[in-house]
């Protein structure tokens, strides 16, 4: 199909040659989730402020994550431990073992639990914590709820858990056993829910969380929580500023417990695609059904899930799943269509309007010339074998778009993993007759 271009010119989102708002905004998203990841595993360091042989006070407290339950060792440094003339630490003897019984925000209030020596100002301390090792990650909540941010979220922080060297159950295996015990994503708020969910997995943590609006920000609060005695061993909190693309993310309603029909795991027809998804519930967003907008090739299968359009008709948001059915890890990009700044995704409305757009979660690369917009080092996002991701692709005009059928064509680049010369081949996904009113 021949695209034409309008005479008037169609803006981006927010354009790319403009300004890299959207850039940056996927990379904070990006760096804070590994924040988020860092302060959940990172083991707390601090020193005593004030002691007695019943309560301690410490210069740590909720923005180190540190909870009401929290343990820590007590140690009183030595003399100086040298290689040569280098100071590389001290002798160290203990003093006590405390626990936290109220957490302030930059300092903690404990009881002593086991005493060798009176604790005193200045003494070491240091968090002791169960090493979770491997670790299922649910879906966090906004408003109760889930949407394309917090199912994002979840993808991100996988990989961000996954990369640390920790064993992360995959998403897949998580919906087939919440399945198996009729719950959704929601039951794992359910601490008792939660420890039979993670024993079945062979998990011995369990990370959760909420997304709260604060009006020009979001803040991102999580917990891990100990399988075994259902209690949290660490908390972390970071902001992130909320940008147009983090609340069309936001808006985009994306059920979180939705499965796909066991059809949906071999490649086939799109007709048989749309067939196994009238059986199951449909697919709607304001009255119209998607469940026939159906794209699969031998390593995917694609949906439009739900449309969104603003109530000025200047902005599109359409939010589409891809699942992996290959037994590999999936690395894919967006494919930057001529220039470097300029992706080739497209919705076209049959009439001569064509709009170039955004899609949340994907970096952009010339895949050919393996160059990452904005110099990426992780210049693809990752689907993992066997499990399904959601995206938000955006368009913006400067008029009203009248509009209400179009076709949405989206090139990928799949990539194989590395960091250098890694481009295997162009993936093309169209989507035709979308309704969007």
């Amino acid at each position: 199909m021949k695209l034409s271009i309008n005479a008037v010119k169609i803006l981006l989102f927010i354009s790319l040659c403009a300004t890299a708002l959207p850039a940056f905004a996927t990379s904070d998203l990006n760096q804070q989730i590994d924040e988020l990841a860092k302060q959940l595993t990172a083991t707390a360091q601090g020193v005593v402020l004030k002691g007695s042989g019943t309560k301690v006070y410490i210069n740590l407290g909720q923005q180190q994550g540190v909870l009401a339950g929290t343990r820590f060792e007590i140690v009183r440094p030595g003399e100086p431990l040298k290689i040569d003339n280098t100071i590389i630490g001290y002798e160290e003897s203990f003093v006590a073992e405390v626990e936290v019984d109220r957490a302030r925000d930059t300092l903690s209030i404990c009881r002593v639990v086991k005493t060798k020596a009176i604790p005193g100002k200045g003494d070491k301390v240091y968090q002791l914590r169960k090493k979770i090792n491997s670790l299922v990650v649910g879906q966090f909540t906004f408003n109760q709820s889930f949407n394309a941010l917090t199912k994002s979220m979840q993808e991100k922080l996988v990989t961000a858990f996954t990369s640390m060297g920790m064993k992360v159950v995959e998403r897949s295996q998580l919906e087939r056993v919440l399945k198996e015990q009729k719950l959704g994503y929601s039951g794992l708020v359910d601490l008792s829910s939660a420890k039979k969910i993670g024993k079945l997995l062979g998990a011995e943590g369990l990370l959760l969380g909420t997304i709260s609006d604060l009006g020009d920000k979001i803040t991102i609060n999580a917990r891990m929580v100990d399988i075994e005695t259902g209690k949290a061993i660490s908390a972390s909190e970071v902001e992130l500023y909320k940008t147009p693309l983090i609340t069309q993310l936001m808006e985009s309603a994306v059920h979180a417990d939705e499965s796909y029909a066991s059809a949906d795991n071999s490649v086939g027809s799109q007709q048989t695609a749309a067939n196994s998804r009238k059986k199951s519930a449909k697919n709607t967003s304001g009255g119209q059904d998607y469940s026939s907008l159906v794209f699969k090739n031998d390593l995917l299968i694609a949906r439009v899930k739900s449309t969104f359009k603003s109530k000025d008709k200047k902005t599109i948001s359409i939010a589409f799943s891809i699942k992996n059915t290959t037994d590999k890890d999936l690395y894919l990009s967006v494919e930057l269509l001529d220039t470097d700044t300029n992706p080739n995704l497209i919705l076209d409305d049959y009439r001569g309007l064509t709009i170039r757009g955004l899609i949340s979660g994907l970096p952009y690369v010339n895949a050919e010339r393996g160059y990452s917009y904005r110099d990426r080092i992780d210049n693809y996002g990752i689907i993992y074998k066997n499990a399904m991701s959601v995206f938000v692709a955006t368009f913006q005009a400067e008029t009203p778009i009248e509009s209400t059928n179009f076709s949405l064509f989206i090139s990928l680049a799949q990539h194989e993993g590395k960091r250098e010369g890694n481009f295997i081949q162009k993936i093309p996904i169209s989507f035709y007759d979308i309704a969007i009113k």
